[in-house]
């Protein structure tokens, strides 16, 4: 007879035993992690290709049209309202840029009241403002755009051109174009008082700053040196003509610090009347020396 194997020893020493089983469960909890991770990346590329990718794959449907209104004209600036936009969207979705004589600037983004976007056309730098009317940060009908000088009025006689730009993919979706003007001025009839002259401006198409203008003044048939107008309230200017000194004063009625109707401009000599007998012309120019505005009478 064999006899029976001997019992396992008792003690610190122990016959191997088999493996456990692996745990039911763990694999399919792993697989379920790894699908989730799955779906996030591609929902994440998803989002990348859509919002960031080559421009032109930006849907069209989802770029919107802004029609502007006509360009209205303050203080030597540039106004645009905008009319209609035909999908309302951020402000932030749109970038804003200026042609100016065929040389085209460099695009922002709309940057919110008081705040403006610093545009660089060539050396020079333009102001452009967004009102947001609506006070939602949306673009849409009412809001405006306001174009300026970099802290200057807009050169006069120069063509521009302003672009807002849908910010996915650079293309135009508004502009519209114009020359800035000169100011109309209208001057009323010339009053002779103690031996001096005065007129006042009638009319105005644009109230601007008189640091945009230069006097002149013919005394019989000699012509002065354009002079800068003053651009204090009560200043005046000196002009020596002819061997003789002559002031032109100007008085800004309404403290705007612009030329406005209103406003009055007194001819005198250096604290002296002015010359009996003789005919004078008074000339009101623009910055370049260009002829604004007039004004002719003859002292008794």
């Amino acid at each position: 007879m064999q006899s029976a194997p001997p019992p396992p020893p008792i003690g610190p020493y122990s016959w191997p035993q088999p493996p456990l089983p692996p745990r039911k469960g763990v694999a399919p909890i792993l697989v379920i992690v790894l699908v989730v991770v799955l779906l996030i990346g591609l929902l994440f590329a998803a989002f990348v290709v859509y919002f960031f990718l080559p421009l032109q794959r930006t849907p069209v449907a989802l770029v919107p049209s802004v029609t502007l209104g006509p360009v209205g004209f303050s203080s030597g600036n540039a106004t645009l309202d905008v009319i209609s936009v035909t999908r309302a969207a951020p402000v932030g979705f749109f970038h804003v840029n200026l042609v100016v004589d065929s040389v085209t600037g460099t695009g922002q983004r709309i940057e919110l009241d008081p705040r403006y976007a610093t545009v660089p056309v060539s050396s020079q730098r333009y102001r452009v403002y967004f009102i947001d009317v609506g006070g939602n940060l949306t673009l849409g009908a009412g809001d405006r755009f306001v174009i300026t000088g970099n802290g200057t009025s807009l050169p006069t006689s120069t063509s521009f051109t302003f672009y807002l730009l849908w910010i996915l993919d650079g293309r135009i979706v508004g502009s519209m174009n114009w020359t800035q003007p000169k100011p109309l001025i209208t001057f009323s009839s010339v009053t002779l008082s103690s031996g001096n002259a005065t007129t006042s401006v009638a009319g105005a198409s644009q109230a601007v700053s008189p640091s945009n203008y230069k006097l002149a003044l013919k005394v019989g048939a000699n012509t002065g040196t354009p002079i800068a107008m003053p651009v204090v309230n009560g200043g005046f200017v000196t002009l020596a003509i002819g061997g003789a000194v002559y002031r032109i004063y100007w008085t800004d009625i309404g403290r705007e610090g612009t030329l406005d109707p209103g406003d009055i401009l007194r001819i005198t000599g250096n604290n002296t009347a002015l010359p009996a007998t003789t005919s004078f012309t008074f000339y009101l120019l623009w910055i370049d020396s260009t002829s604004i505005q007039a004004a002719s009478w003859s002292t008794p």
